[in-house]
Formats: structure tokens, C-alpha cells, sequence
């Protein structure tokens, strides 16, 4: 379906909720059993307050950064809040085309007349997002974030029969309406949309500073089952200091996505192998980075294990670094399903690799730590030295 059609119909989708019945927008859905496989990504800017404030614009540069790395398959798009019927979209996460997005995003937001006291209809993105969706037939987990420092009406007549009954629209299809509030944020527009964030299941993401911006990066790891970032240095940082962050990286590791937010988009960041050769001439083909003005993030399928370290030079502010490591061994154990009392039981531990049984090596170790009802730790060694796995 071409971009003209689908600003037709999300069109038909507005006009019907504002003066249909709620049973003619039912009718209007698409074909709910075909489901998208990708998620959809909306980002509703009201690029008129944006623009006013060179910071909120870099943080929707690295929000959107951090957002298609971590979300590789998702499909965004933009919606403007002064026009939101002429969004431009989608980009997939992950394929080549996607560095149009942030460029385009930050074409339209620079261009944009800047009034930062304007207030904005949010219901009309919120219209034309739920008809995006809709058409697309986006899957559960997608929804869009609300950007922007301008107020929002409040008055019981506007948010009774207007927003209340689109974010019961979008609940009832597992979409969110979720929040980047910004620095300056006004009451007015903190307050719709945590009622909006709270009726959709969505969240509020305060991103004041960089502290904001990597809980947000933990939320969606932990959304898509990743595990949680690992601390590797946080430090204050004049143009002279150095901060050094370890990466310790096991046996084993089949990826590590290592992070640092910073304050002001300066420095210079040198990643290093445990042999102490840089990325740019012993592993850049097997490692990729992303640089935006608040976030920098740093790759690196396969690596050999030892101690890795990164570099950080030439910043003036707040430095914090994290990582994640994903392992391509998986440890299981098999004992009985009802484990009789007083009788001796047979506990099998082994490690597979894509669901294969693996042979580790003459250095790998394997332990067991059996814990008793009586809270009686016990030690068990494997004694096969790996060779039957």
C-alpha cells in the first residue's frame, strides 16, 4: 500500500472515532489473525518545542540510535504533532536504508519554526497513530512515544471523550502510548501522558540527563529478555582525563554490546583486545560502532576472552560506561521430575551450544553448587574433564 493510501485511510480512521459509534470503529479494523512480525516503532514530536533546545535534539538523535540498534526488525516512523497525517516511514531497524531515518528526523525537526509556548492537540497524533497501526496490522509491543515540551489540554471535556476513549482503543490491541519526557517538560503535558502511559500499559522515560537515558536502554533490554547492563566506570571528565573501562569477557562470549553516555558530544573512544591491538587494525572487521551526541555504542561479535578495555579521551562532563555479554553456551541440567526423599538421585549437568551438546576444553571448569532443604550448600566438581561434555 503506497504512502498516499495510507494517509487516506487513517484519515477515514479519525473521522470515524470522532463522529461514529464505537462499534462502526470496530469495524474498520483490519484483518486482526494476520499479524506483522515486525513491531512498530511511532515517534510523535512536536518538533516546535523541540527545536528550541539544541540538547532535545541531540537526545532524540541517540534516542533513536539506541532505540534501532537494541529493536533490529522494528519498523519506525515519525509523525510530526503540527502534521501528523504526513508522516514519513517506515525504516526497518537494521537494514541499510535506516541511516535516512535520524538524518530526516533531524532535517524536519530543524526546520521547524520554533514555539516553545504553543499548545498541542495531542489527540490528533494519537488519531492518526492508532490508524497507522492499524493499517499495518502492528503486532503487541508497538505503540508510539510522545516528544515534546508544549502544554496539552487538560479540561474533562477533552480528555473524557476524546483521550480516554483512543487509549482504550489502543489497550485493547496491546499498543502503548509511552513518554520521552524532556527537561522543561510542562505539568500539563507530564500529566496527560502518564495517564495515557498508565491506561496503555506504556511508561513515562525522564531523560533530564544521562542517567535517564540509560534506564531507558535497560528497559528495552530487559523487554526483549537480554539481561541487564553491567557497570564498567562512570567518571567526571575534563578535556585532560582519561577514563579506562575493563570488559571482561569469558569463554564462550558470542557477542559484547558495550555503552557509554555521556554529557557533551566530544571525545574520542579506542577499543582494545586483551593482545592490546585497537579495533581499527585487530578486530574491526568482527566489531561495529555507533556514535550519537549522547550515547556511544560498541559491538563486538566473537571476541577472544580475556580483559578488553576502551579508551575515553577528549570529554568534558559526565562519563558512564556499561556492557552486556551474551554466551552461546547454555548449561542444563537433567534430574528427575519428582525427586524421591531419603533415596540417592542422579543429577546430569552438561553444556550444549545451538542445542548441541558441547566438548569443552582441557581448561574449561564445571562446578555445582546443590542446595538442601536445610540450606546445606554442597560443591560438586565435574571429574570427566570435558571429555564426554
Amino acid at each position: 500500500m503506497n504512502t498516499t493510501s495510507k494517509i487516506a485511510l487513517s484519515c477515514i480512521v479519525l473521522i470515524a472515532f470522532v463522529f461514529a459509534s464505537f462499534n462502526s470503529v470496530i469495524q474498520i479494523y483490519a484483518d486482526q489473525n494476520v499479524k506483522s512480525d515486525h513491531r512498530v516503532v511511532i515517534l510523535g514530536i512536536d518538533s516546535n518545542s523541540v527545536v528550541s533546545k539544541e540538547s532535545h535534539m541531540e537526545m532524540v538523535d541517540s534516542l533513536i540510535g539506541i532505540m534501532s540498534t537494541i529493536k533490529q526488525g522494528d519498523d519506525f516512523y515519525l509523525m510530526t504533532m503540527d502534521s501528523p497525517a504526513n508522516y514519513i516511514g517506515p525504516y526497518r531497524a537494521g537494514q541499510s536504508d535506516f541511516v535516512e531515518f535520524p538524518r530526516k528526523v533531524q532535517d524536519i525537526i530543524s526546520n521547524s519554526e520554533d514555539n516553545s509556548s504553543l499548545g498541542v492537540a495531542v489527540d490528533q497524533t494519537l488519531g492518526e497513530s492508532y490508524g497507522l497501526l492499524d493499517i499495518e496490522n502492528a503486532p503487541p509491543g508497538s505503540g508510539i512515544y510522545l516528544i515534546g515540551t508544549n502544554e496539552y489540554p487538560t479540561h474533562e471535556d477533552y480528555v473524557g471523550h476524546r483521550l480516554d476513549p483512543l487509549s482504550d482503543l489502543f489497550y485493547e490491541r496491546g499498543w502503548h502510548i509511552s513518554t520521552f519526557a524532556l527537561s522543561g517538560i510542562p505539568t500539563s503535558n507530564l500529566e496527560v501522558s502518564t495517564n495515557l502511559a498508565a491506561a496503555t500499559e506504556g511508561h513515562i522515560f525522564r531523560l533530564e540527563d544521562i542517567g535517564g537515558l540509560k534506564l531507558f536502554t535497560d528497559y528495552l533490554l530487559t523487554t526483549d529478555n537480554r539481561g541487564k547492563l553491567i557497570s564498567s566506570g562512570e567518571k567526571k571528565l575534563t578535556f585532560s582525563n582519561l577514563l579506562i573501562s575493563d570488559i571482561e569477557v569469558l569463554p564462550g562470549t558470542e557477542y559484547v554490546m558495550a555503552l557509554f553516555f555521556r554529557e557533551s558530544n566530544t571525545g574520542s573512544f579506542r577499543l582494545k583486545n586483551p593482545d592490546g591491538l585497537e579495533a581499527s587494525t585487530g578486530d574491526r572487521s568482527s566489531s561495529s560502532v555507533l556514535e550519537t551526541p549522547n550515547a556511544v555504542v560498541w559491538i563486538i561479535n566473537d571476541p577472544i576472552p580475556g580483559n578488553w578495555n576502551v579508551d575515553v579521551t577528549g570529554i568534558s562532563g559526565l562519563v558512564s560506561s556499561w556492557y552486556l555479554a551474551s554466551n552461546k553456551y547454555v548449561l542444563n541440567f537433567q534430574m528427575p521430575k519428582v525427586v524421591p526423599t531419603n533415596e540417592a538421585v542422579t543429577i546430569s549437568a552438561f553444556i550444549t551450544e545451538a542445542q548441541s551438546i558441547s566438548i569443552m576444553g582441557e581448561d574449561a571448569d564445571m562446578s555445582a553448587d546443590v542446595v538442601t532443604p536445610d540450606s546445606t550448600s554442597i560443591t560438586y566438581d565435574l571429574k570427566d574433564e570435558g571429555i564426554d561434555g
